[in-house]
């Protein structure tokens, strides 16, 4: 065969290699800033990336704003489909914040299309200001999986709050909003906390004080006579409610749980590695379940769910 011949046999075989690759050869699209499926229009695009930082803001820790909406041609994405991680975070002067102070996460619409939301991870965790957010993002589809990184083209005003405070907290008067510190709360006789109580600590409502959202303690949790709590309680120490203690939600704790004389629990009880003892005339209305430890019941006290003790029963 004539030199010509074979070089043009080689192009013909070439050329039809780099026809079919884009069909046979390729599951996954790297998509980073500026390449063309970040402003894809058309329904043919893989996916289509619309950045709402415009409109976006976050006022406080528990806000969330959406920052991107995803389509992906031809495809339904859901949140089982679609991760999204915070991979950077820029202020107007340059500065930067670490990235886990915010977190992203996919929301489903309904329709098959996707938002990405951003959320302060704590109070305090970032300073208040704008930020430039960049997102690493991953959609997949059949047969083909995108990966994105944009930065949002606004920057998103955030304020996360204040951080918690490191010092005890006594309460000795009505307190209308949540109460956070990582020392010990004490909650003084007949006060009130409209919100949630939260303390690395300890935390201890006295006789007839009230919280009305829920408590969450590292340490011991006390509730006094006639105490009530509107909410639940986690606690990573001991829980004790006393004599006409009244809990609106469940209790968990790694350590024993006492529930004294006409205490209720309206929810399930579970300890993790304590006992858990339910007094006289006590009142759980759900499951009470000690893994690791022993389930007592006293006279007239009433269980409305199963009774789970790894260490038996009492």
């Amino acid at each position: 065969m004539a030199p010509i011949i074979k070089l043009a046999v080689v192009c013909i075989l070439v050329g039809a290699v780099l026809l079919i690759g884009p069909t046979v050869g390729f599951s996954q699209i790297e998509a980073d800033r500026g390449v063309a499926v970040q402003t894809a229009t058309d329904d043919s695009a893989f996916l289509e990336i619309t950045d709402r930082s415009s409109t976006a803001s976050l006022s406080n820790a528990a806000d969330a704003a959406t920052v991107y909406d995803l389509r992906m041609a031809s495809e339904s994405l859901s949140e089982n489909t679609v991760s999204a991680t915070l991979v950077g975070i820029v202020d107007g002067q340059g500065s930067t914040a670490p990235p886990t102070a915010l977190e992203a996460f996919p929301v489903a619409d309904g329709t098959g299309d996707i938002s990405l939301l951003v959320q302060c991870v704590t109070e305090g965790g970032i300073a208040d200001g704008s930020y430039i957010l960049e997102i690493a993002m991953q959609a997949t589809g059949s047969g083909v999986t995108v990966d994105a990184v944009r930065s949002t083209g606004t920057p998103v005003p955030i304020s996360c709050g204040e951080p918690p405070t490191d010092e005890d907290i006594t309460v000795i008067e009505d307190e209308p909003g949540n109460v956070e510190t990582t020392g010990n709360v004490t909650v003084e006789n007949g006060n009130d906390v409209n919100g949630d109580v939260s303390g690395g600590g300890s935390v201890t409502l006295d006789n007839g004080a009230s919280v009305s959202g829920n408590i969450s303690s590292g340490g011991d949790t006390t509730v006094s006579n006639n105490g009530n709590v509107g909410g639940g309680i986690e606690s990573g120490g001991t829980v004790t409610i006393n004599n006409n203690g009244n809990i609106g939600g469940g209790i968990t704790a790694e350590g024993d749980i006492i529930l004294t004389n006409n205490g209720i629990v309206n929810g399930d009880v579970i300890s993790y590695n304590g006992n858990i003892e339910i007094s006289n005339n006590g009142e759980v209305r759900g499951d009470v379940i000690a893994h690791n430890g022993t389930v007592c019941i006293g006279n007239n006290a009433v269980v409305t769910g199963h009774v789970i003790a790894g260490q038996g029963t009492c």
